[in-house]
């Protein structure tokens, strides 16, 4: 997943607020129109104005909660830019948790801002109402299916564009192998990355496949800071692909499980894998 920053969150909130708006503004003058009476009466001027802010908050809950829920997963203004909200494994949220992250966002506000303002600086580019509703905003376009590698390679480690590839020598006449491939985007610059390795990697049944931050100790790496230096391993227990994560400070997450440190699980074929901030999706195949 591609994670959508601050400022164009911004403008899509900007099109959503000029939005409700209009709709607010007609409202008012269809009112007005039926209600042509231009005597002045403080009680019934307090009621309208009760009313109006009633109609304004319960059309901006709506307005939010119902279409971030939807199957579009985005208001008028995210769908326009390219967003959508989804949870932290990249699923359509529910209406309740829609709900909880339009209300959340009077906790981002009551701090002077700040709690919309952290959408610029975290990793996942999260405000504090995606922290407490656990969602993010991302592109659309932002989730990538998986790229078949080379059939000569053993496995792959492919960064923004960039490739450092680990071969093991196979006979040409050799037929096509089963390949496990995790793609995914850098949340800080967009980048892409893609990891590959072969599931008949000798390396497997021996001391697994490390996963994480130093380039020099690891088969899989991701050059991201909320990776550790060695944050998971995957091998192979009998005749089952596993995953272990290595006591790292940011938890290994899979299929929305999080990986007790020590312990190994089932690598599955298809889903996703969260190393850190780094979203990846799993499939596998033969190539």
């Amino acid at each position: 997943m591609r994670y959508a920053g601050f400022w164009i969150r911004f403008v899509a909130y900007i099109i959503d607020t000029f939005i409700l708006s209009t709709v607010l503004i007609l409202l008012g003058t269809i009112w007005s129109l039926k209600n042509d009476d231009s005597s002045i009466d403080l009680a019934n001027t307090i009621a309208q104005s009760g009313m109006v802010l009633s109609i304004s908050f319960f059309l901006n809950w709506f307005y939010f909660a119902i279409m971030e829920s939807s199957e579009s997963q985005a208001t008028l203004g995210k769908k326009i830019l390219g967003l959508k909200v989804t949870d932290e494994f990249g699923q359509r949220i529910s209406f309740g948790r829609a709900t909880g992250r339009y209300f959340s966002k009077f906790i981002s506000s009551l701090i002077l801002g700040i709690g919309f303002i952290m959408a610029a600086f975290l990793n996942r580019k999260q405000a504090l109402h995606d922290k407490i509703a656990s969602t993010l905003v991302v592109y659309s376009s932002g989730m990538v299916s998986s790229v078949p590698v080379n059939s000569g390679a053993g496995y792959t480690a492919d960064v923004g564009g960039s490739s450092t590839a680990y071969t093991t020598r196979r006979d040409s006449s050799s037929r096509s192998s089963r390949q496990a491939i995790l793609t995914g985007f850098y949340a800080n610059d967009g980048r892409k990355i893609r990891l590959s390795f072969d599931i008949n990697d000798a390396r497997l049944k021996q001391d697994g496949l490390l996963i994480g931050r130093d380039a020099g100790a690891v088969a899989l790496h991701i050059n991201d800071n909320s990776v550790s230096r060695l944050h998971a391993k995957i091998l192979m227990q009998g005749a089952e692909l596993m995953i272990e994560d290595l006591n790292s400070t940011n938890g290994t997450i899979i299929n929305g499980r999080k990986l007790p440190s020590g312990s190994a699980v089932p690598f599955p074929d298809r889903g996703k894998l969260l190393i850190g901030d780094v979203d990846l999706d799993i499939t596998m195949g033969d190539f």
